[in-house]
């Protein structure tokens, strides 16, 4: 390894030759910069994104269940066994809100308010994977303007 001297340098300090005399690490600024503005992008989106993939997979991990869409019996003897229980898909079941059924009028709720709203709203779906896409959906939507 070769050292060269810094012109105009008050100091005249000695950088080692394949590094670049802005900082002493080896690579051009170009790549500097580029580097830094990865590392902006990922603290500003990393979060988003790990939170999109995780979302996304407790989805597809809890989808197969509105399968079971027969009776609250036949969801609870699948669901536990294979670890993929969802309240969403247990509340439409139990509830019966194929029916839209009002919350704290037609049955009793344990939920706050907003959420029985929320619930009653989403009723109005066909059947159990769509209401079970829609709630997830808009839970998962809350999710990421909480991380925002």
């Amino acid at each position: 390894m070769t050292a060269t001297r810094q012109p105009n340098s008050a100091a005249a300090k000695v950088v080692p030759a394949g590094t670049d005399a802005h900082d002493g690490r080896r690579g051009s600024r170009h790549e500097y910069l580029a580097d830094a503005r990865l590392v902006l992008l990922w603290t500003r989106f990393g979060p988003y994104v790990v939170s999109s993939i995780l979302l996304l997979l407790g989805y597809l991990h809890y989808m197969p269940g509105t399968a079971y869409s027969l009776s609250e019996q036949h969801y609870r003897a699948w669901s536990f066994p294979a670890f993929r229980y969802s309240d969403l898909i247990w509340l439409y079941l139990r509830d019966a809100l194929d029916r839209r059924p009002l919350p704290y009028v037609d049955y009793p709720l344990e939920y706050p308010p907003l959420t029985g709203l929320v619930s009653w709203l989403l009723s109005w779906s066909p059947d159990l994977p769509v209401y079970f896409t829609l709630a997830y959906t808009l839970l998962a939507a809350s999710a990421l303007l909480t991380i925002w």
